[in-house]
């Protein structure tokens, strides 16, 4: 399934967040639709999603190597550190996980390898291939999202807009 349309209100990002607002919109109404309560956050950064989604009271969790101070829920790392998968193994399983985090192919092949295993839904961020700043030259995710796209049911988000980063939903 995929939904392709232009934001109707002003490009303003909801809570600052690296999304195009009516591609994250999508992203939180298909997962209340689901029914998710618990969400695996892999490349939390400034914590724009992660503040942006508490919003609407998932019980979330992330992974962050740029993350500052201390946050009791996000453990600072790589997401392919044994012990930061150790951790997110722990306080698993997650209804969904959503991965922003290393946007090359091996960081996204590895982020699935690791944690898909860990929530029956996937949320992918910045699967479109004529990817906006910040990673306009970077097409890992684009490519692996071709592929693995094909092997799963699928939502897809795409805007119409400058600001199109994509997101894509696995259901396992």
């Amino acid at each position: 399934m995929k939904f392709s349309y232009p934001p109707k209100y002003p490009n303003s990002q909801v809570a600052s967040t690296w999304q195009n607002p009516w591609e994250f919109a999508i992203v939180v109404t298909m997962l209340k639709v689901l029914n998710v309560k618990k969400i695996l956050e892999i490349g939390v950064g400034h914590r724009d999603h992660h503040g942006t989604m508490k919003h609407w009271e998932f019980e979330l969790f992330g992974i962050d190597n740029n993350i500052e101070g201390y946050h009791p829920n996000i453990k600072k790392g790589f997401s392919s550190d044994f012990f930061v998968v150790e951790w997110a193994q722990r306080n698993g399983p997650y209804d969904a996980v959503f991965i922003d985090g290393d946007h090359s192919f091996e960081g996204i092949a590895n982020d699935w390898f690791h944690y898909s295993p860990m929530a029956g839904i996937i949320v992918v961020h910045d699967i479109d291939s004529n990817q906006s700043p910040p990673y306009p030259t970077d097409k890992g995710v684009h490519s692996w999202w071709s592929q693995i796209s094909q092997l799963y049911d699928t939502i897809e988000a795409h805007a119409k807009s400058p600001e199109n980063y994509g997101v894509g939903i696995i259901i396992k």
